[in-house]
């Protein structure tokens, strides 16, 4: 699916765009390598999260913890370790579902919190196998990544404002893009939204 087939090569195309050599890995003790492996990963959940991204929806149904919140909610349930945003939560009856998303205190992982004797949601997951990527997404990180280090490794405010106008068009770009795959959704409003009018 991905035009790209290793981080490397993201990385690469981003160094590229800036007019800079291109690294062979990024452990090599250079500065470009050096600012490219702290901040890809960084980046990478950044524009993930920024969009609900076909490739990297996932639905499951969640397991309750042996925990209950001390109020408001009766259930505590866990969230999967690659969760990097919830999109939504499956409706009960009345077609809504109230929940809120927290960190447990005991163990700091991130729950999901509801009065939902059963829950299952729809999250962007963090996707870290660049082959799974759409191309437009490879190349929408590659701007990010150029974007971002620009400054650091060019100390030019040109590059650094040239690639942000160019990542806000091509994001804007790829999203419509991904927001095409499938079929169009029919909006139903609940009950209770139509008694509001």
């Amino acid at each position: 699916m991905s035009t790209y087939t290793s981080e490397v090569q993201i990385v690469n195309s981003a160094l590229i765009k800036l007019g800079l050599d291109p690294i062979t890995s990024l452990s090599e003790i250079n500065k470009s390598a050096k600012f490219c492996s702290k901040q890809y990963p960084i980046l990478r959940d950044e524009v993930l999260y920024s969009h609900p991204w076909n490739f990297a929806i996932v639905r499951v149904q969640l397991a309750k913890t042996v925990n209950t919140p001390a109020f408001e909610y009766t259930y505590e349930y866990a969230l999967p370790s690659d969760v990097l945003r919830v999109l939504g939560v499956s409706d009960n009856e009345d077609g809504l579902t109230d929940y809120v998303i927290e960190y447990n205190s005991t163990d700091g992982n991130r729950v999901l919190l509801t009065d939902e004797s059963a829950v299952k949601i729809k999250y962007v997951r963090c996707v870290k196998d660049v082959t799974q990527f759409t191309p437009t997404f490879g190349e929408v990180l590659s701007m990010r990544l150029a974007m971002d280090l620009a400054g650091a490794l060019t100390d030019s405010n040109t590059k650094t404002e040239f690639w942000a106008r160019a990542y806000d068009q091509w994001i804007k770009l790829a999203r419509s893009f991904d927001a095409q795959e499938g079929s169009a959704r029919q909006v139903v409003t609940s009950t209770w939204k139509n008694a509001r009018y």
